[in-house]
């Protein structure tokens, strides 16, 4: 059985395509969560959301062919926790870091890895 006709490959193939597709939507979440956050940093659900989104982007990038998506998401996931677990509003400072975040982010998602 060839590489092509293999039904696993297949399968991993279409959930590749469908997390590109989906990626996007999920890229415009995290600025919409971000944008909240500029307006009213002491916004705890959007902070939990863009948290949790963040993690999970973390956690699948790299599996689906964008390892620096996961890494940046990683860094940023890591940034905001400790302020969600100390209920401490993020800074002008860090919210500055996190637009770099922000930015970091979108060109990972732009450059997917190499196969």
């Amino acid at each position: 059985m060839t590489p092509d006709n293999d039904p696993i490959s297949a399968r991993l193939n279409a959930l590749i395509a469908e997390y590109r597709s989906h990626l996007p939507e999920r890229l415009q979440l995290i600025e919409r969560l971000y944008a909240a956050l500029r307006q009213n940093p002491a916004d705890w659900p959007s902070m939990e959301a863009l948290h949790l989104t963040l993690h999970k982007l973390a956690g699948s990038g790299a599996t689906f062919g964008y390892s620096e998506l996961g890494k940046q998401a990683r860094l940023w996931e890591n940034i905001l926790h400790p302020l969600i677990e100390s209920r401490t509003p993020p800074s002008s400072q860090k919210c500055d870091e996190m637009h770099c975040f922000l930015q970091q982010l979108l060109q990972a998602a732009a450059t997917p890895d190499e196969n």
